[in-house]
């Protein structure tokens, strides 16, 4: 005894033997089985492409924070570098400027001492 078909594609139901109806579903088992498993499929690849991108993103930070130390690092060796410019640059200004003054206080003790020598010998001369 065998049933009035077999499938949808049953060879012996042709048009006329009125065994197929629209919207009639014999494989809606398998069909909502194979829906199942590729629905299952598509959330485990969501969860690796998640998995993935997460990891990459957290990758991205780590770089972006050892790039930002690292500049940071740099910047502030490079401010005690002008830092210490600023102070020799100063060192050698005051020094300067103590011989410039020490220059001055010899140059007016000379002069001084020409004009004194002067007013002596002028003095003497009108002595004399």
């Amino acid at each position: 005894d065998k049933p009035a078909r077999i499938s949808d594609d049953d060879p012996r139901c042709g048009p006329a033997s009125l065994q197929r109806f629209q919207g009639e579903d014999l494989s809606t088992t398998a069909r909502k089985k194979f829906q199942q498993q590729q629905s299952r499929s598509w959330l485990t690849e969501q969860q690796k492409e998640k998995a993935t991108t997460m990891a990459q993103q957290k990758y991205s930070d780590n770089l972006f924070d050892l790039k930002r130390i690292e500049l940071d690092q740099r910047a502030m060796h490079l401010s005690n570098l002008e830092e210490e410019c600023r102070k020799a640059i100063n060192v050698a200004v005051k020094n300067i400027n103590q011989a410039l003054e020490a220059e001055l206080t010899e140059k007016q003790r000379v002069e001084k001492q020409r004009t004194q020598e002067e007013n002596f010998a002028e003095m003497y001369n009108h002595l004399t």
